[in-house]
């Protein structure tokens, strides 16, 4: 396509749709020659279903597609359309194509021939975010549908997501497509490591309770859930789901940035449903040690804790997954 837009773009409110195969390099060396085709066909199969619903095509790049919608609905019906389109197709091989689509709507400003705007690169994170076949929405757009549901489409909330570039997690949603694939590992999205501990896993008696207390805590410290959906909650490396037994006897410590911090953390963990286990104070481990204690709602041994001034290199490496 010389000209994939050669209408005037709309303007005010858009949705945005970005989409791209997933393990493309993979492909590649799979098909050699043949990708080329596969390629084409994809690219095919997806112009085909946005077309008719009124798509106006913005970039294609390699096996990635940014195109926008007048209307959100149709950008979900086209998205349905599409995933049921490649599901169909016979593939070479017997290799499987796989699409991830993330959907945005909002405003952004119109130039001759493109969007610009925060709103554009927010569908492009919620894609990002996503798996192969999987079709996520931001809430703005599952917003719209609200009151307008759509025959063999139904929205799954997958909870609150930290995306790449953006200050706070925000509530995303899955596209479930009747007859398709409606289960997916957790979302890629951006986390927080530190420099020994990958990740800790609780296993926990009442999801709801210790979402509640944790939650809580977590503010005091001035951090906030990265994740949650379906039997889990996370934030950073913690982890968090009812899967199993309980998990019992476990200390975990928190970073404080302050006395006054580890204070709030206390009070917070008390009015959340924690047990006291050690008011706010100096402990003998070394000068300086000040830290507080909290009973979870499964009994764990939580704290807060400082350890007195000092000088961070950097606040904490920032992991993003890569495409």
């Amino acid at each position: 396509m010389n000209n994939p837009h050669p209408m005037a773009l709309p303007e005010g409110t858009v949705t945005f749709l970005f989409s791209d195969v997933e393990g493309s390099a993979q492909l590649a060396r799979r098909l050699g020659d043949r990708y080329a085709d596969v390629l084409a066909d994809h690219l095919r199969l997806l112009r085909t279903a946005f077309g008719e619903q009124g798509v106006h095509e913005i970039d294609t790049q390699g096996d990635s597609l940014f195109v926008a919608f007048p209307r959100a609905k149709d950008a979900v019906v086209a998205a349905a359309a599409a995933q049921r389109a490649l599901a169909e197709h016979s593939w070479p091989d017997g290799c499987e194509l796989r699409v991830r689509m993330g959907l945005h709507t909002g405003e952004a400003v119109v130039t001759d021939d493109r969007y610009l705007g925060v709103a554009v690169h927010h569908a492009a994170r919620i894609c990002a975010a996503g798996h192969g076949g999987q079709v996520l929405l931001s809430q703005s757009t599952a917003a719209v549908l609200e009151d307008d549901p759509l025959d063999g489409i139904q929205l799954r909330e997958l909870g609150h997501h930290q995306l790449k570039d953006f200050d706070r997690p925000e509530r995303i949603f899955q596209l479930v497509i009747h007859g398709l694939r409606a289960e997916f590992p957790p979302l890629r999205a951006q986390h927080h490591l530190g420099r020994l501990i990958d990740h800790v896993h609780l296993r926990v008696r009442n999801l709801e309770a210790s979402k509640r207390f944790y939650d809580a805590v977590l503010e005091a410290l001035g951090h906030e859930l990265s994740g949650e959906g379906e039997g889990y909650f996370s934030a950073d490396e913690l982890f968090a789901s009812d899967d199993g037994e309980p998990t019992a006897h476990l200390h975990l410590a928190f970073q404080a940035r302050d006395r006054e911090t580890v204070d709030a953390f206390y009070e917070a963990a008390l009015a959340a449903g924690g047990r006291d286990n050690g008011a706010p104070g100096e402990r003998r481990y070394h000068p300086g040690y000040y830290a507080a204690y909290v009973l979870d709602p499964d009994g764990n041994n939580i704290e807060a804790v400082h350890h007195g001034p000092a000088t961070r290199s950097v606040e904490s490496v920032v992991v993003t997954p890569e495409a």
